[in-house]
């Protein structure tokens, strides 16, 4: 069976709970070419230059990675530049600076997968692998976009929540919905244990994906989003309801 050949996109550790979970499942038709994540940061009293989680994983399992850099000045606003240039180097905000990836790369590999990524990664990037970009986004979307539906859920006493995977656009957690599915809030649940169960769930719904066992064939661009199944019926992505869209913000420590 031939491999979909992806970049992974991520930082924080229940983002990397799921990229382990992607690179230790041998069923999977899988196969990261790289792993993309933020820079290191100092940690701690002493402030130790200390990777991100998804970092380590991928340096566990020899996967080549690429960290954001900090650099504010760098800026690419149009294809024209982008289709001349060999490696690109984009700004995704000032919160998260900027990342210089190979292009050619981007055009040979299947899709890019981004989990708690934080970034804003700019339209000419998502069209450039085959399958552009996938998102796996723990809301029902379009219910609380941004940076912290899980915590988001929690303050405002939510009964259930769920996750979402979709084809990224320019906009924030605006694309068109892959696949959702939904899970109860338990009475008890703080944050750590909602971010594993929804990464759970979320791992399963790829899977299905990409085993072609729950929603078969999608089409997107006019060709099909990859499965390893051979038997499936082309079925469309679903636009989300816009006007129903809440939004999160970046939670501070205070």
């Amino acid at each position: 069976m031939k491999k979909l050949k992806l970049f992974y996109f991520g930082s924080p550790s229940f983002s990397a709970y799921f990229l382990e979970k992607l690179l230790t499942d041998k069923t999977l038709p899988i196969e990261v070419k790289l792993v993309i994540t933020q820079e290191d940061k100092p940690v701690g009293r002493k402030q130790i230059l200390t990777p991100t989680p998804v970092k380590a994983v991928a340096q566990k399992y020899k996967i080549r990675v690429k960290s954001q850099m900090t650099n504010d000045k760098s800026q690419i606003n149009s294809k024209s530049q982008i289709s001349n240039s060999k490696n690109l180097e984009f700004v995704n905000s000032k919160l998260f600076g900027t990342c210089d990836l190979d292009l050619g790369a981007l055009k040979n590999i299947d899709f890019a997968l981004v989990y708690a990524y934080a970034s804003i990664i700019p339209k000419e990037l998502l069209e450039l692998p085959k399958y552009g970009f996938w998102c796996i986004h723990p809301s029902l979307l379009p219910k609380y976009r941004g940076p912290s539906p899980i915590a988001f859920a929690l303050i405002n006493g939510e009964k259930e929540t769920g996750t979402t995977i979709f084809q990224m656009d320019e906009k924030i957690d605006h694309g068109p919905i892959i696949i959702q599915e939904k899970l109860e809030i338990l009475p008890d649940d703080k944050r750590p244990d909602l971010e594993k169960r929804l990464t759970d769930l979320a791992f399963e719904m790829f899977k299905k994906l990409v085993m072609g066992e729950a929603i078969n064939f999608l089409r997107f661009r006019g060709v099909g989003v990859p499965t390893a199944s051979k038997n499936f019926v082309a079925k469309p992505l679903k636009e989300q309801n816009h006007k129903q869209a809440t939004y999160t913000r970046l939670l501070k420590k205070q």
